[in-house]
């Protein structure tokens, strides 16, 4: 799988890369590390809160490009989180 920004000059190139078969090649609006912590985030918590019936939610989700280079996405913070039994 190839990630490439929709901005990135070469993208046409990047794409016909998928149409020969080569790689799966998926275009997003941002690839820094901060955008790969908001799509994980996002995607897992919605999979999470689905199959929890809600009741479970990321807080957050940490990327690491290596040692130089991470982000943190921070979700939503929920007032009265108090464990229920």
């Amino acid at each position: 799988t190839l990630v490439v920004a929709e901005d990135d000059p070469r993208l046409d190139d990047i794409c016909a890369l998928g149409g020969l078969g080569v790689a799966n090649v998926i275009v997003v609006e941002r690839t820094g590390c901060e955008a790969f912590a908001s799509y994980a985030f996002e995607y897992v918590n919605a999979h999470v809160m689905a199959a929890t019936a809600g009741r479970v939610r990321l807080l957050r989700c940490t990327v690491a490009e290596h040692d130089g280079n991470s982000a943190t996405y921070h979700g939503i913070s929920y007032q009265n989180t108090e464990a229920r039994v």
